[in-house]
């Protein structure tokens, strides 16, 4: 086994981290991990959850660590995801 669960050996781990951040009225969701290039837009200020549930759905087969962020970049909070834990 290799130095994380559920990993065979030469298997790489792998965690994906996507960021939620509100911007004029609405929630932009993006791919902070990779040069990925996609960038989704909930447009309703109570959308929070909305975003958070799409986050999580474009996890893959990786964790996932999704940071939401207030307007001007900061950290508020982290949520941690492993695969199994989507709930979607």
């Amino acid at each position: 086994m290799g130095a994380y669960p559920g990993l065979s050996f030469g298997e790489k781990w792998v965690m994906k981290v996507i960021e939620v951040q509100p911007v004029h009225g609405g929630w932009k969701v993006t791919d902070a991990s990779a040069d990925s290039g996609w960038i989704t837009v909930f447009p309703s200020a109570d959308g929070l959850e909305l975003a958070i549930k799409y986050a999580k759905a474009r996890q893959g087969p990786n964790q996932v660590e999704i940071r939401v962020l207030n307007p001007i970049g900061n950290v508020v909070d982290t949520i941690h995801v492993d695969y199994g834990q989507r709930g979607l």
